[in-house]
């Protein structure tokens, strides 16, 4: 099960999240490019497991107010540590775009991971971008990546 040390550590680096704004700038229909994701609204299942929406910023700086994907993140029990996997898509809604690489992308992912404190001890990443496969892993060592 999950050390003592693990939860604690855990819970110790945990900052605030304000999701995003649920409220369009403008009262029409937005279309465009979508450049920035980041955290929305949270749902927590248990200790170990939370639902996050995603959200969409446009290339003008307009925040979506429908969610484009969802991310949870699971903490899960190892042979010497606990990890995190974290699931999902991100998949905008048409009249919207994703307007960024899976490289570009991968920063602003890896930021959110950070941000809930899920990278102490190593993560497993598995999402569907617009329908392709990504994963991404890292393993942490010591307090390092590698």
């Amino acid at each position: 099960m999950f050390t003592e040390r693990s939860i604690t550590s855990r819970a110790r680096h945990l900052k605030a999240v304000k999701g995003a704004s649920s409220e369009p700038t403008t009262g029409e229909t937005t279309t465009g490019e979508i450049i920035v994701v980041g955290l929305g609204d949270r749902m927590v299942i248990s200790e170990q497991a939370e639902v996050w929406t995603v959200r969409g910023v446009l290339s003008d700086g307009q925040v979506l107010r429908d969610p484009v994907g969802e991310i949870s993140f699971i903490m899960i029990p190892g042979q010497f540590q606990p990890a995190t996997a974290v699931v999902g898509y991100i998949a905008p809604h048409a009249p919207n775009k994703l307007g960024i690489s899976e490289d570009a992308l991968w920063p602003q992912l890896r930021a959110m991971i950070s941000q809930l404190g899920y990278d102490l001890d190593g993560f497993y990443v598995s999402l569907a971008i617009n329908g392709k496969p990504f994963y991404r892993r890292e393993l942490i060592e010591n307090g390092k990546g590698r």
